[in-house]
């Protein structure tokens, strides 16, 4: 489940902001719970004793700001996701400070749901990228790891490589076809018999060599087998993050 806090010390503003993240997040047919807190100082409470996932913030309240609630998160963990809401758009380069997902402005309801659709889209694909995965290791022993850090996996025989983003790279038995419906949903992509890639993890495509630069600058080949099929998935990605 994700955990969801809004903060904004305007009882129709949070009723509002509340009802609508709530719309959205139903639309991806995801738990969520989502708790509403007219002080910062409640919220940061609560986020001690059973922390939030994502947390949206006015900036401009009279207790404490939102710029003085997403520091106070940030000391303690940058495993939360941070929106800022305000009407003051030039407050958006002081919130760079605090490391935001992103920023909405408080303005006429059509145009900010509209924004706040896309940005929760965008932070849903964050979110699962977040999730963590167990692994098999040999002598019965487990590991766990975070999708992001996983940079792609390639299939050698009976096993599996996991290269990863700052780690020694794992091998388990098995194989690709057995897995990749799995990693789909987390935005991996199949693009030769023996890769599935993260695109998060995508720095450049050539695909008049037909190839992938993943940003550990290895160089994965994609097949022709698979080369329609990763141009479009690829290019519907890359319009997600907008």
């Amino acid at each position: 489940m994700i955990r969801i806090a809004i903060c904004d010390d305007e009882p129709k503003a949070l009723e509002f902001i509340s009802k609508s993240i709530s719309l959205e997040f139903e639309r991806l047919g995801v738990l969520f719970s989502v708790s509403e807190f007219k002080s910062g100082n409640s919220l940061l409470d609560e986020h001690r004793k059973n922390p939030f996932e994502v947390v949206f913030l006015d900036i401009s309240m009279p207790e404490i700001s939102g710029f003085e609630i997403a520091k106070a998160l940030r000391m303690e963990t940058d495993d939360v996701f941070i929106i800022f809401i305000t009407s003051k758009e030039e407050l958006v380069y002081d919130s760079f400070d605090f490391r935001p997902f992103n920023f909405i402005k408080k303005e006429e309801p059509k145009a900010f749901l509209k924004r706040l659709s896309r940005i929760i889209a965008k932070l849903y694909i964050h979110i699962k990228q977040s999730s963590l995965i167990i692994l098999e290791l040999p002598r019965s022993e487990k590991k766990a790891i975070r999708i992001k850090d996983i940079v792609y996996i390639k299939s050698d025989k009976n096993y599996l490589e996991y290269i990863l983003t700052n780690s020694p790279i794992i091998v388990i038995r098995g194989k690709l076809t057995e897995i990749e419906e799995t990693y789909i949903e987390y935005h991996f992509i199949r693009v030769h018999n023996r890769y599935i890639i993260n695109m998060r993890h995508i720095k450049d495509v050539n695909f008049a060599n037909n190839e992938i630069q993943l940003i550990n600058d290895n160089i994965v080949e994609i097949s022709r087998k698979y080369k329609s099929a990763f141009d479009e998935k690829y290019t519907l990605y890359l319009r997600s993050l907008r």
